[in-house]
């Protein structure tokens, strides 16, 4: 009888010993299992990302794009040369009103717009005069309204006016023009860049790109055929919580012109 009790005792301790052992390997395999979905997530994140990215160029597109840096991007801010001259001492607003000479003796004329109830212009206006590409023969104008702004490069040959969507900043060889979209949402344009090919001096739009994934805060020219822009994705916390002026998420993009 106590033999009996003595081996009933020994296979209960070897049934237990077997099943902790099952179970150090069940969680094993599970942990691995884990590891390998999270490794796996993350490929597909990154992965994501650079499609973010790519996706910037379309087929036939007239430029690459390639990952950049902060170093990159404050190097190319130091050597920028602007060939901008903001002489807005030169041009005087007169009863809401001032004109910009034309080469041909006419001028071009921007008239602000104050709101009246008591009719039906609702909506104000205001011009202002920013200055002018001298190289390109082209004066600068900024119209604010009440929900977007818009920007006018003025021809100074002809008086033609061209409207985009940002402030402008020319490459260095002077032959093209590129453009943050400001405060879009409000209106037509959405986030976005505009970059355009003078010919003739002549601002020529060739591209509008609108992209809710990434949301352009800067951007500077790096030589002839590039330009360097600072991003933010819009799924940063950083950026839906609007602080993302110093956040870890920003990135930088090299746009090269082919």
């Amino acid at each position: 009888m106590r033999l009996k009790t003595i081996y009933n005792f020994l296979l209960n301790l070897i049934f237990i010993f077997l099943l902790s052992c099952n179970v150090k390997s069940g969680i094993k395999q599970n942990n691995n299992k884990v590891e390998s979905v999270n490794t796996e997530i993350k490929e597909k994140d990154t992965l994501k990302r650079t499609i973010s990215h790519n996706a910037l160029v379309k087929p036939n597109s007239k430029f690459n794009i390639y990952k950049s840096n902060l170093t990159e991007f404050n190097l190319a801010q130091k050597f920028y040369q602007s060939y901008f001259v903001s002489d807005t001492n030169l041009v005087t607003k007169k009863n809401d009103i001032f004109k910009l000479k034309i080469r041909n003796g006419e001028y071009q004329i921007f008239q602000d717009v104050n709101y009246n109830s008591d009719s039906m212009q609702m909506e104000e206006a205001r011009y202002y005069y920013l200055g002018q590409f001298p190289a390109i023969s082209q004066y600068l104008v900024n119209g604010v309204f009440y929900e977007y702004s818009e920007y006018y490069l003025i021809n100074k040959q002809n008086g033609e006016k061209n409207t985009i969507m940002g402030r402008p900043k020319i490459s260095p060889n002077k032959n093209i023009l590129a453009n943050i979209n400001e405060m879009g949402g409000f209106a037509d344009e959405l986030f976005g860049f505009q970059i355009s090919f003078l010919k003739n001096k002549k601002n020529q739009l060739i591209e509008i790109y609108n992209d809710f994934k990434w949301y352009p805060m800067d951007f500077v020219w790096d030589k002839d055929n590039t330009l360097i822009i600072k991003i933010i994705d819009c799924n940063s916390k950083d950026f839906q919580n609007g602080k993302y002026e110093k956040s870890k998420d920003i990135e930088y993009l090299k746009i090269e012109f082919k």
